[in-house]
């Protein structure tokens, strides 16, 4: 592959966005930033300050309603399409080798009508081409904008331009925090519980004098601290098949919920002491375009949704991932060696479809319907192709066969009568298949949905 002649469209920052348009005619065609989730949390903390400020105490804050008086200070969050989307951006600091790097990256939207929230993580080493600035990977934009500085530009802008470019999705608010940051807030809260899915030891993790030391985690819930917690989200070179930047990334999204869970908890909300210990560390450490107002209504948003609506997703090059690596060749030809992902097709379509698909069409994973392949055609391997093809979308594919008829047509039948609605629409637009009342297929299955390929079905993979 040449990527000299497949090389990626520049991202523009003048990029227009049409979402109303996209949201009703969609068709698919084709750590350390954790510690800004505690903003929903920290909605009671900023009020417990703000009304001490203006000489009231804690005790007559909640004698007097103090949620109905918070809740009037609020005012309206940016939003498109009742979406309110936030760039989370996680560095380790002056302190640290690389310390101005993004180390973590992850588009949070909220969605205002499901009370849903996504959280989507951007690989580090995803390599990007910004029009008027040299191509570079993701993790040095901040850094780059912040010393050049051109047109106006700085590292929140042309970070923000870069990933609206990769999800094709409108940014809203900004959030950026340091590793130092971090630990003080978990230690605040009193540290957090997180289940380690693996065992693992990493020999390689970065110390302050650009030294390396081991680490290591046993499988099973872990009580954490501040420093264990950011050990857990920042290892990238762990064993049992942990040590890679979309395992660490899940890890992180991991400890997302564990710090919400504890900061949520009644030991931390009734604790003035606790509020005061959190605050301090989120003045000093986090950097937001969110006013005072803006994260009040954010916080508010956080009280009225489930926990469970919470849905992360990764960006990854692996078998249902929409990134690819370079072969040796091309890296050493055309990136001096240096390792890069890029999309796949050398541009961004899949992923703009993709994002579409889980900010605006969350309700597929809340009906979370259980997904039969079976291949209506001659074409050897199509069911695992479509399967594959299913998964990376964030489908679940539970079964794949071969049909015992042959057919020309995609069909798509619904075992439920019509309770994965969502599900169905959009599996239709994946497949380019039709919905079918009967099924001439009598093969048993535990499958919610049987999708019948056809010979032009659009189930495919790269």
């Amino acid at each position: 592959m040449n990527f000299q002649t497949r090389s990626l469209p520049n991202i523009k920052k003048e990029q227009k966005h049409n979402f109303e348009t996209a949201r009703k005619h969609f068709r698919i065609g084709k750590k350390d930033h954790l510690k800004y989730y505690i903003l929903v949390p920290l909605v009671i903390i900023l009020v417990f300050f703000a009304l001490r400020g203006i000489g009231w105490t804690y005790d007559h804050a909640v004698n007097f309603k103090l949620l109905d008086f918070v809740w009037n200070l609020t005012s309206d969050l940016k939003t498109t399409d009742d979406h309110t989307t936030i760039l989370l951006l996680g560095h380790s600091g002056k302190k640290h080798d690389g310390g101005e790097l993004t180390d973590t990256i992850i588009a949070a939207t909220f969605d205002h009508r499901l009370k849903t929230v996504s959280l989507l993580s951007i690989p580090r080493d995803l390599f990007v081409s910004i029009s008027g600035y040299e191509p570079m990977r993701i993790n040095a934009v901040w850094k780059v904008g912040e010393m050049q500085k051109q047109n106006n530009d700085d590292g929140y802008k042309l970070v923000q331009t870069a990933v609206e470019g990769i999800i094709g999705q409108k940014i809203d608010y900004h959030a950026r925090v340091d590793f130092d940051g971090f630990e003080r807030i978990v230690d605040a809260i009193g540290g957090i519980e997180v289940d380690v899915e693996n065992s693992f030891i990493d020999h390689q993790y970065p110390t302050e004098d650009l030294y390396w030391k081991t680490i290591s985690f046993s499988k099973g819930l872990q009580h954490m601290s501040g420093a264990k917690a950011l050990q857990f989200a920042r290892s990238r070179h762990g064993n049992s098949g942990e040590g890679s930047d979309f395992k660490r990334a899940i890890r992180q999204q991991k400890i997302i919920s564990a710090v919400y869970d504890k900061a949520m908890s009644r030991g931390v909300l009734s604790d003035p002491g606790k509020l005061r210990e959190i605050y301090t560390a989120f003045q000093s450490t986090i950097e937001t375009d969110l006013n005072i107002r803006e994260i009040l209504a954010l916080a508010k948003f956080g009280l009225e949704f489930n926990r469970e609506n919470i849905y992360s997703f990764t960006l990854s090059d692996g078998a249902n991932g929409f990134l690819y690596t370079p072969n040796v060749e091309e890296r050493n030809q055309y990136y001096g060696g240096s390792f890069i992902l890029l999309p796949l097709g050398n541009d961004w379509d899949m992923i703009h479809d993709f994002v579409k698909m889980i900010w605006y069409y969350g309700e597929i994973y809340q009906e979370k319907a259980a997904i039969r392949v079976l291949n209506g055609t001659s074409i050897q391997g199509l069911a695992q192709s479509c399967q594959s093809f299913l998964k990376r979308y964030g489908l679940n594919v539970v079964d794949i066969a071969n049909a015992k008829n042959l057919y020309k047509s995609t069909e798509i039948y619904d075992h439920t009568l019509n309770s994965k609605p969502k599900t169905m629409q959009i599996l239709r637009d994946l497949t380019g298949g039709e919905w079918v009342d009967q099924i001439t297929e009598t093969q048993p299955t535990t499958a919610e949905i049987t999708i019948i390929t056809g010979k032009k079905t659009k189930c495919k993979t790269w």
